[in-house]
């Protein structure tokens, strides 16, 4: 038997289909990188094959001669000596000469004419593109039916710089909202590469929190802030729940001196009355927009996540702005005392920086990445009794008490 199997056409045809359906292929190609002639080497009968396999040797050569009969790919042959069946003729490489036998062999043809179709029509008017176009090439395939609608977004951004105008109010003729909603990622990047730096704000990265918007300057759903005045006597209009843009929220300058931040919104909702105090639920990551109000740089700020590696993440990206900042029942004392309260932490996050945490927040996270306790463990803060918030509020108070 042979040592290793040899060459089949659809073995090699295989080979080149798993480069176009990861895309290599045609990136290749757009960044002038393809190497053409493709030549693949063909793994045939070794010496011994032919000595003790001739029949069937002779019958593999002739598929392949048969093979490049009806295919676009050209057969290099190579000629060996055998001591006992003489010189024979066997194919050593499968040769591409150009796009047209590569994309043709493997039965791509079609939709790569339609991608240089597309390139050569955005790279027309943007020759600057194509590198852009390189990172989603099936994305711009997808696309072909609307490759209209694709330039007529990129010329209008070209000439209406920094809208204001909400995407619902653009009037691009052949193009509705949701087009450009569903083709974001691409048209931010055409963008990028379309419009000079000064349309549009690099300080804006990826597209999370309405980046599209805010990178290229239209209006969007403002961010709103959920918060409660703990203190009846601060009520706005009677109002102590309320649910206000971020814009609004950094105009208030409320004469709090406490500001609480949970993520929980039950938390937040049932937190026990506080004189000159409120409390902010709700906003999970999105903590980072509380560095944008300058008044809250003035107070006391107190957060209560959940004792697990995204509580400490937030923790530590909220002390980035705001660096008074100090946890709230996210010790160990509270974890080892309410061990009947652990639960799983699904994915556990590790590559964040911890610089801003105190030495003994950095020990307790420290301890649950090294699995101390258990496997991936967490407490929630919804778990934890409000007795315990309530101890921890009376001891903020007794320094002021006792001054009294």
């Amino acid at each position: 038997m042979p040592t290793k199997a040899w060459s089949r056409p659809e073995e090699l045809r295989a080979r080149l289909r798993k480069q176009w359906q990861s895309q290599r292929l045609l990136k290749e190609w757009l960044q002038g990188e393809l190497a053409l002639p493709v030549r693949l080497p063909i793994r045939g009968p070794s010496p011994r094959d032919l000595r003790e396999r001739f029949a069937e040797a002779n019958a593999w050569a002739d598929d392949w001669q048969h093979a490049g009969e009806d295919e676009p790919f050209r057969l290099e042959m190579q000629t060996v000596n055998n001591q006992r069946m003489g010189r024979q003729t066997l194919p050593r490489q499968l040769v591409l000469t150009d796009e047209t036998a590569l994309f043709g062999w493997i039965g791509e043809l079609e939709a790569f004419s339609r991608f240089r179709q597309l390139v050569e029509r955005l790279g027309a008017r943007w020759p600057q593109c194509r590198a852009t176009l390189a990172s989603q090439p099936f994305r711009l395939l997808e696309l072909a039916p609307r490759i209209d609608a694709l330039c007529a977004v990129l010329a209008w951004f070209e000439t209406h710089p920094r809208p204001d105008r909400y995407l619902r109010e653009l009037e691009i003729p052949g193009v509705d909202t949701k087009f450009i909603e569903n083709n974001r990622q691409l048209i931010h990047d055409l963008l990028l590469t379309i419009l000079p730096p000064d349309r549009y704000d690099a300080s804006v990265a990826g597209l999370a929190q309405h980046g599209f918007e805010r990178k290229f300057g239209l209006r969007y759903d403002p961010a709103t802030i959920r918060f409660r005045l703990l203190d009846q006597r601060l009520a706005l209009g009677g109002l102590t729940d309320l649910n206000v843009p971020l814009a609004q929220f950094s105009q208030l300058r409320l004469p709090v001196t406490r500001v609480f931040i949970t993520e929980n919104k039950i938390n937040g909702l049932a937190f026990p009355p506080q004189d000159n105090a409120l409390v902010i639920f709700g906003l999970g990551y999105g903590v980072d927009q509380l560095g944008r109000i300058d008044w809250l740089k003035e107070k006391q700020i107190h957060y209560w996540g959940d004792i697990d590696s995204h509580g400490f993440n937030i923790l530590a990206q909220l002390r980035k702005q705001l660096p008074q900042t100090r946890s709230l029942l996210m010790d160990e004392a509270t974890l080892l005392e309410l061990r009947e309260l652990w639960v799983d932490e699904p994915q556990p996050q590790r590559n964040f920086d911890t610089g801003p945490l105190t030495a003994e927040e950095a020990t307790l996270l420290d301890a649950l990445w090294q699995q101390r306790w258990g496997h991936n463990l967490r407490l929630e803060q919804e778990r934890i009794p409000f007795s315990r918030l309530q101890r921890y509020l009376q001891q903020l108070d007794q320094p002021r008490q006792e001054a009294i």
